[in-house]
């Protein structure tokens, strides 16, 4: 099954319409936990957009009941501005932090789905990408125009 549609949220663009992305991400909350009654993500986060955008969802998935696991790039405060860091710091009380290559069984075992932002994160990703297919996991992509579920 692919749900795809557009999110109009690529950080190069000049202008992100957040009433869409708030939408879509809604669609995409309701629908992974109504289909499967499974709602543990892992979300990757590497840059501001990402952080900015991953805070959006937690927000959201909060009303769902949704739990999420942070996988941050390893040197991720160094490369993202002051406002963006107290952002992060606030995230981290919300969520667990799991590195991502290191503990792919741990992101196994306590999670269904795996959130994707970018062309870029697949490469990164392909290790844990590889487990969560051999193990009927979800991955859940997001690029500049669309959501894919189930990659």
């Amino acid at each position: 099954m692919n749900i795809t549609f557009s999110i109009l949220a690529d950080p190069k663009r000049q202008s992100i319409d957040w009433t869409k992305v708030i939408s879509q991400i809604e669609t995409l909350t309701k629908t992974v936990i109504r289909e499967n009654g499974v709602n543990t993500f892992v979300c990757p986060c590497n840059n501001s957009y990402e952080i900015i955008l991953f805070d959006t969802i937690i927000q959201i998935g909060k009303k769902f009941n949704a739990k999420f696991i942070l996988t941050p790039y390893k040197n991720v405060e160094k490369t993202i501005s002051s406002k963006t860091k107290y952002l992060y710091t606030n995230i981290q009380r919300e969520v667990d932090i799991i590195h991502p290559i290191q503990s792919a069984s741990i992101l196994l075992q306590r999670s269904k789905y795996l959130l994707l932002f970018g062309e870029n994160n697949i490469n990164k990703y392909k290790k844990i990408i590889n487990f969560y297919k051999k193990n009927n996991k979800q991955l859940i992509f997001l690029d500049s125009d669309y959501l894919f579920v189930n990659i």
